[in-house]
Parts: structure tokens; C-alpha cells; sequence
């Protein structure tokens, strides 16, 4: 058999080679003797001059920069453009800050250390996190009265302090040691409650069917039943002491949570345990305030009951 003869296409003529004359420059020639920034252009005298590129700003609003891009001439695609930086005023660097924590503790009962601990635990930050101290910081026992040159000194910082029944009972008294006579006119000008993020925190309740800015201070201070037994119509979740809430039917040592309620008085006064609550994230940091345990097995739980 005859084998099929190749057929291939005809040869393209070659194409004679270009002639390099005088004054003229290849194309990398010709990038790398410009620059980036510039662009010729001819001046009134007919001479070229470099002629800056038009600058287009951008705002960044995630970070509040300014952008500012000079674009490159088109015969340098294969560099970058390039950027400078500018704040622009009043922008910050953080899109979104987290709001601050929101802390409560009641019924301390002379136990300092034991308050100094929960808050270590918790990692309190003065001036940061919002602390609400509830009252009852002392005993009617002289030997606990120290405890208020802390809960001043707390206060100075930017805690909120209210009055408790007893710490009242001991600025009426009119006997103290001389460096506790001023903290003793202190406790009597303390606010009866404080309002923040929809809670109402006080020591002891309100009375139901009395208007908040019309509550006796007393009642504030010392109700009870009255209180936690009836239904209490307001726009805020009542965040109270006082009563310990084993008495309220809560496990020793737990926080209570009601109708619109939350009862934090663990029973610090009666040997169970002293509690820092976490209004926000519904946390509890608590220790035991028993004699045989005292300040040890520090412990934080997560109270899954809250209602607002």
C-alpha cells in the first residue's frame, strides 16, 4: 500500500527583523525611566514638565481612615498603587466597644475579704464595670464597722452604694470610732435605689400599689413578705437583698429568681455564702462565709433563670 502522503501547511514568510534607529527605546526601556507618580505633559513653553495625577479620596468606615489612591499611568499596569493614610478627626479605631458589665453584691455583714475575693474573681475594673452595692455592709458589732472604709473607698472609685437596714441603724447610733464618725453621716445621704438597664436595684423591695418616687424609706429598706409574696407591677426587674432566698425557697447558697424578681441575699450573715452577681452575662461568683470554710471554694455558676 502506498502510504498517504503528509500534507503540511506552506511556511509563513518571515518578517524581516525591525531596525532599531536612534532614539528609539523598548518597552522596558521606556518603564523603567518613568516614574510612578507623574505623567508628561507640556508646559506653556511647549517643553515637557511632569504633571501630577489627580488624587481620589475614599472613607474606610470600618476603621474611619481616609484613603487617598493616586493612580498609576497606564504604562505602569504591573506596579501597585499605592496608598497614604490619613485619620479622619473624630473616627475611632474600634467599630463597636462593648458596653460595660454590670455588678451587684448585698448583705456583706463585715465580711471584707470575702467582698475583695469576688471581686478579684470577676475580674472587677473600678472606673469600667458598674458596681451596685446593696447595703448591709455591716453588723451592729463594732468589730465589723471597718468595713465601710472600704465600701467608701469603692464608692469613691465609681461604685453606687445604697443603705441597708442595719448600716442605718448603725449611723443613728452616734457611737463610733472617730475615723468612722464621717462614714457614718455618709451612709445616711446614700441614695434608697438606683435604676440601670432595666433593673431596679434596691436592699430590701418596694411596696406594690405606691409609686417608686413615693416609697417610704423604710420600706426600702426592711419590707419583706409584703414584697416578694405580691405581685409587684413595674417597668423593671426588681434586683433586691435582705431576705436570705433559702427563706424564699431557693437552694442554700443560690441566688433566687421571681416573677420580675432576683433576690441575692445567699445568707452571707448566716454562714452559707456571700454572692457577686453578673447581671448582664448571669453569672454568680459566691464563697462560703462559714467559720470552718471561711472565704475558701470560691465558685462561679450561671443562673439560668433569669426573667425580665
Amino acid at each position: 500500500m502506498w502510504a498517504r502522503e503528509a500534507r503540511l501547511p506552506p511556511p509563513s514568510p518571515r518578517r524581516p527583523p525591525l531596525l532599531k534607529t536612534a532614539g528609539a527605546r523598548t518597552a522596558n526601556e521606556r518603564r523603567s525611566s518613568s516614574t510612578c507618580c507623574t505623567a508628561p505633559s507640556k508646559a506653556r513653553d511647549g517643553a515637557s514638565s511632569p504633571r501630577r495625577l489627580p488624587v481620589r479620596s475614599s472613607i474606610c468606615w470600618a476603621s474611619g481612615h481616609c484613603l487617598r489612591v493616586r493612580p498609576l499611568p497606564s504604562r505602569c499596569p504591573d506596579q501597585p498603587p499605592t496608598f497614604t493614610t490619613r485619620r479622619r478627626k473624630g473616627a475611632s479605631l474600634l467599630s463597636n466597644s462593648a458596653s460595660p458589665r454590670l455588678l451587684a453584691i448585698s448583705d456583706i455583714h463585715g465580711h471584707e475579704d470575702g467582698l475583695l475575693q469576688l471581686l478579684d474573681a470577676a475580674g472587677y475594673k473600678a472606673g469600667k464595670d458598674r458596681l451596685v452595692l446593696l447595703g448591709d455592709y455591716v453588723n451592729e458589732e463594732p468589730n465589723s464597722w471597718d468595713t465601710l472604709r472600704t465600701i467608701k473607698r469603692l464608692a469613691d472609685q465609681g461604685a453606687v452604694a445604697l443603705p441597708g437596714n442595719t448600716d442605718l441603724t448603725v449611723a443613728n447610733l452616734g457611737e463610733a470610732p472617730t475615723h468612722l464618725v464621717p462614714l457614718l453621716g455618709w451612709l445616711k445621704s446614700l441614695p434608697p435605689y438606683w435604676i440601670a438597664d432595666g433593673y431596679l436595684f434596691v436592699h430590701a423591695g418596694i411596696r406594690p400599689g405606691i409609686p417608686l418616687d413615693r416609697q417610704p424609706l423604710r420600706d426600702l429598706t426592711e419590707i419583706r413578705e409584703a414584697f416578694w409574696k405580691e405581685k409587684v407591677e413595674v417597668p423593671y426587674t426588681v434586683v433586691f437583698g435582705h431576705t436570705p432566698t433559702y427563706k424564699l425557697g431557693a437552694e442554700i447558697g443560690r441566688i433566687w429568681c421571681g416573677d420580675g424578681r432576683i433576690g441575692i441575699d445567699t445568707g452571707a450573715k448566716h454562714g452559707q455564702r456571700l454572692t457577686l452577681l453578673d447581671v448582664g452575662e448571669r453569672l454568680s461568683y459566691s464563697c462560703s462565709t462559714s467559720p470552718l470554710n471561711l472565704y475558701r471554694d470560691i465558685r462561679t455558676d450561671s443562673v439560668y433563670n433569669f426573667e425580665r
